[in-house]
Formats: C-alpha cells, sequence, structure tokens
C-alpha cells in the first residue's frame, strides 16, 4: 500500500472532526445525591457540572459530568479560542450527526 500525504491528512482531519463532535455532545444527567459535590483539579469545589459516586467503599470511583459550556471552554483553551468551537457546537445542534440526544 502507498503512502499518500493527503489521504492521510484528509483522515486525520476527519478523526479529530468526529472526536470534537462526540465529546461535545451533551452528557446524560446522573440522578443527584445529597452529597454530590462537583471536584475541580485544583480540589475545590464547584457548582457547575455534577457528579455521581458510588458508596461501594475506598474503591469508589467518581464520574464528573460537564456542560456544553464547560466543554467549550476547554476544548477552545486548547484550539486556541472558543470561535472555531462554537461553530462546531452550531454545528452539532443544527445538524445532529448522532440523533436527538438533547
Amino acid at each position: 500500500m502507498r503512502y499518500d500525504p493527503i489521504t492521510v491528512a484528509t483522515n486525520s482531519s476527519v478523526k479529530i472532526l468526529e472526536f470534537l463532535y462526540f465529546y461535545l455532545i451533551p452528557e446524560p444527567a446522573l440522578p443527584q445525591s445529597p452529597s454530590s459535590t462537583s471536584l475541580q483539579s485544583d480540589g475545590s469545589s464547584s457548582s457547575s457540572g455534577s457528579d455521581s459516586s458510588s458508596s461501594s467503599g475506598p474503591t469508589a470511583r467518581k464520574i464528573v459530568r460537564r456542560t456544553i459550556e464547560e466543554k467549550k471552554s476547554m476544548v477552545g483553551k486548547l484550539l486556541g479560542g472558543e470561535k472555531g468551537v462554537e461553530a462546531l457546537v452550531r454545528d452539532l445542534r443544527e445538524f445532529r450527526p448522532f440523533g436527538d440526544i438533547e
């Protein structure tokens, strides 16, 4: 098989775009427990997003849910601005490539 840089670049671009669309889709809401809080990477608590932790002991996993706005901000920082991310979210809402998910 011959290496074709244009095909590789196109395929890579498509895969990156698919990942960004998939990452930016809304996450399903979890039932809120009275003691649930969202922890940020610095350990401080935040009222944005939601999480769930099982009470199965010391190995309980914590699941953090992020809003689309939080995800847009994070992706925007990585890509150098939220302008392009805003267009991705607009396309995601308009074309619904993963169906009706909100």
